[in-house]
C-alpha cells in the first residue's frame, strides 16, 4: 500500500469510528434524553420572528440548513483529506489539490442536494392532513411557496456556487471552472424540477424519479440540438448549450411549481 493511501486511511478511519460510536450511542438513548445538536441550540438563541413572513423564513431555514450542511461538509472533509494526501509528495501543491477536490465534490454534491432539497422543502407541508390544515389558516399559498423555494435555493447556492467560488481563488485550471459552471445550472434545473414533481405527485421516490427523468430528457434535447446526437459521446454539445437548457428548465419549472402549489394541483394516486 502506498504512503498516500496510508495517510488517507489514517485520517478517515478514526473519524468514521468516532462518528459510528457517537451516533450508535445516541440511537440507543430514549428520545427525551437525547441532547439537541449545537445548531439547534444556536437557532434557539435568536429572538423569535415577529411577522408571519419572518416566521415562515425562520421555519424553513431551520428545516433546510441541516439538510445542506452534512452534504457540503462531506465535500469539505474530502478536500482536506486530499490536501493531506498531497502533502506527502513534494511535487503536489496541497492548496491546489484541496481546491480542485472541493470544486469536484461540491459541484457534484449540489446536484445530489438539489433533489433532496426539492423534495424535503415541500413534501411535509403537502401531506393530506397538514396541507388541508395550513390552507385553512390565513397563510398565503404564494408566500408559502416562495419562502420555501427561496430558502432552499439559498442553501443550494451557498454550497454549489459558494464553495467552488472560494476554491477557484486557489485553483487556476480552466477545467475545474468549466466543470463548476456546468454543474450549477444542472443543479438549479433539477431543484426546480423536483419542487414541481413533489408538488404534483407528493411522493418522495416518484418525485425524485420523475425529476431525474425530465432532466435526462433536457440533457438529451440539448445534445441532439446542439451536439452530434450522442454519436461522439454523451457530451458533445458545448457547455453553454447545456447551461442554457437547464436554466430555461429552471425558469419554466419554477413557474409551474408556483402555480401548482398556489392552486393545490396534484396527481391522483391509486391505492396500491
Amino acid at each position: 500500500m502506498s504512503a498516500q493511501r496510508l495517510v488517507g486511511l489514517s485520517a478517515v478511519l478514526p473519524a468514521l469510528a468516532i462518528a459510528f460510536v457517537v451516533r450508535y450511542r445516541r440511537a440507543l438513548e430514549p428520545i427525551p434524553q437525547r441532547r439537541a445538536w449545537a445548531w439547534r441550540r444556536l437557532w434557539a438563541g435568536f429572538p423569535p420572528p415577529q411577522s408571519p413572513l419572518a416566521a415562515l423564513v425562520w421555519k424553513h431555514g431551520r428545516e433546510m440548513v441541516p439538510v445542506g450542511l452534512p452534504v457540503f461538509g462531506v465535500a469539505v472533509m474530502l478536500s482536506l483529506l486530499a490536501a493531506a494526501t498531497a502533502a506527502t509528495s513534494p511535487r503536489n501543491d496541497p492548496f491546489e489539490v484541496a481546491g480542485a477536490t472541493l470544486i469536484l465534490f461540491a459541484a457534484t454534491a449540489g446536484i445530489v442536494l438539489s433533489v433532496l432539497l426539492g423534495v424535503g422543502t415541500f413534501l411535509d407541508d403537502l401531506r393530506p392532513g397538514i396541507n388541508t390544515f395550513w390552507r385553512s389558516r390565513p397563510i398565503s399559498p404564494h408566500a408559502w411557496f416562495w419562502t420555501k423555494f427561496v430558502v432552499g435555493l439559498g442553501v443550494l447556492l451557498a454550497g454549489a456556487a459558494g464553495l467552488p467560488g472560494l476554491a477557484l481563488r486557489v485553483v487556476t485550471g480552466p477545467s475545474e471552472a468549466s466543470f463548476a459552471a456546468l454543474c450549477l445550472p444542472v443543479a438549479l434545473g433539477l431543484y426546480a424540477l423536483t419542487a414541481l414533481t413533489t408538488t404534483l405527485v407528493r411522493h418522495t421516490l416518484y418525485a425524485g424519479a420523475l425529476a431525474a427523468g425530465v432532466a435526462a430528457i433536457v440533457h438529451a434535447a440539448a445534445e441532439v440540438t446542439a451536439g452530434s446526437g450522442f454519436e461522439g459521446g454523451p457530451l458533445t454539445a458545448p457547455p453553454a448549450a447545456f447551461a442554457a437548457a437547464f436554466l430555461a428548465t429552471f425558469c419554466a419549472a419554477t413557474v409551474f411549481a408556483w402555480q401548482a402549489a398556489a392552486r393545490d394541483w396534484s396527481v391522483p394516486q391509486g391505492r396500491g
